[in-house]
């Protein structure tokens, strides 16, 4: 098992807002032990990927920061593997075991909460028309939990698909929307990824099954339109 922990926030640790904050320290107390830590902003990622992957650094400078969020987020699990958390996601209990039970697969990802407490369900309609989409479900793959093993091609192949698409916005593009495509397109769950039960990782309020929730903060949203989503 891969033992190391990745959270992101670009502008900086200090720059998150305090109940952010706290809940990163949350992760760094109930792992800290025999997990390693590493808090990742532009100041860490910049130098990363110059010196491992140069040949995404151009495009990364010049995303916004939530799509440097979720390119990066990638490269970092490529790279090092271990278990990737949105700054706004509070865990409950270790998964150690857990984990320890699909030790066969390359990744483990999870489906996002179906719950109409997220704010994910204002766009189950746009997602299920998106592209003329080829899934037979209203499922989504969640990007805010993931974990891997470090050096699984799956990542690499699409960070290459997600890059032809510099005009898309967030969800479109290295995120939800245009990942549960690409996985179904290319059968990527015959190929060493393991999909949860939203209720293990992406709940909003914790099940009996939960190991971590995820509070859905959108806080990547810059605007209050009818689809506040549509950031690029």
């Amino acid at each position: 098992m891969h033992k190391v922990i990745h959270q992101i926030h670009i502008q900086g640790f200090n720059d998150m807002d305090i109940h952010l904050q706290k809940y990163c320290k949350m992760w760094m107390e109930m792992y800290g032990k025999d997990w390693e830590y590493k808090f990742w902003s532009d100041v860490e990622i910049i130098p990363f990927i110059a010196k491992h992957y140069k040949e995404y650094l151009d495009i990364y400078i010049d995303l916004s920061p939530v799509k440097k969020s979720d390119l990066s987020r990638l490269l970092i699990l490529h790279h090092h593997g271990g278990m990737y958390c949105d700054t706004d996601t509070i865990p409950i209990k270790r998964m150690d075991k857990f984990l320890e039970l699909f030790d066969e697969y390359d990744a483990v990802h999870s489906w996002e909460s179906e719950s109409d407490m997220s704010w994910k369900k204002h766009i189950m309609k746009e997602f299920t028309e998106f592209e003329d989409s080829p899934m037979k479900h209203k499922k989504i793959i969640g990007s805010a939990w993931m974990y891997s093993k470090p050096n699984r091609q799956i990542y690499i192949d699409f960070v290459n698909e997600a890059c032809k698409r510099l005009d898309k916005p967030v969800l479109e593009q290295f995120s939800t929307w245009f990942l549960t495509r690409w996985v179904a397109e290319n059968d990527i769950e015959s190929k060493g990824l393991k999909m949860l039960h939203y209720s293990y990782c992406l709940s909003v309020l914790p099940t009996d099954n939960s190991y971590l929730i995820h509070l859905y903060n959108f806080s990547w949203k810059e605007n209050e339109n009818d689809k506040p989503w549509d950031v690029y």
